[in-house]
């Protein structure tokens, strides 16, 4: 808020840096320094170094704090446009779209990655999940099965040989989708398991414990659609 005070005031009174073209350079110029300062806070080594030490909801949180600053300078944009244009002082008439194209990149990465280290939240859950039943054995086997598949898919991910915050890299929204494929592949066999190992136990204390041992993954709309 205190930055769109200040530029609001140059808008104001001065003589040089009142006209949309200026304006419009210098609010980019700060959505560069915000994603680059985002950066330096998370980066993808960074992230990828929580994982291995098991501190991925570190990793969570930074990143949730990362793309809350950048939703909350666009907010803080409109909402100062709205003040500029009603203190009669010509208004900021600027498209949106190309003052926040390189911003609303940088926060889609965070949703991505976001996303990434939320389902290794999830997953990892799986270690500690043991079925009952007459079938329990043979369904826990299948669970470990795919826990030891998403975890070749998390290292294959890891592979990449660039920062996956910075958002000139391209090559990430295809090694992202190899990600998601699989991981919605192993949500489908999860589901699976789910619904047969629900099938097989035959009272409400088994089924309310199965239910446990799935809690966070039940967030999931693949797994939430199967329980449904």
């Amino acid at each position: 808020e205190p930055i769109f005070h200040h530029i609001l005031l140059i808008w104001k009174y001065s003589k040089f840096y009142n006209t949309p073209a200026r304006l419009g350079i210098l609010i980019r110029m700060i959505c560069n320094a915000i994603i680059s300062q985002a950066q330096r806070y998370v980066s993808g080594p960074m992230i990828f170094a929580a994982i291995a030490n098991d501190e991925t909801a570190d990793a969570v949180a930074k990143l949730e704090k990362a793309l809350s600053v950048c939703n909350e300078f666009r907010e803080k944009y409109f909402v100062f446009k709205d003040i500029a244009e009603q203190q009669g002082s010509g208004g900021w008439k600027i498209q949106s779209a190309t003052l926040f194209a390189r911003l609303d990149v940088f926060r889609e990465r965070c949703r991505d990655i976001l996303d990434f280290t939320r389902t290794i939240v999830q997953y990892f859950k799986l270690e500690r999940v043991e079925i009952g039943g007459t079938k329990g054995k043979q369904l826990s086997t299948q669970v470990v099965a795919v826990f030891e598949e998403f975890k070749a898919a998390v290292a294959t991910f890891q592979e990449v040989q660039y920062d996956i915050m910075h958002v000139e890299e391209q090559q990430f929204d295809e090694d992202f989708y190899k990600f998601r494929c699989s991981v919605k592949e192993l949500d489908r066999r999860l589901a699976t398991i789910m619904s047969a190992s629900f099938d097989d136990l035959d009272n409400l204390q088994g089924r309310l414990k199965l239910l446990d041992n799935f809690e966070g993954l039940l967030e999931r709309p693949i797994l939430q659609d199967e329980l449904e």
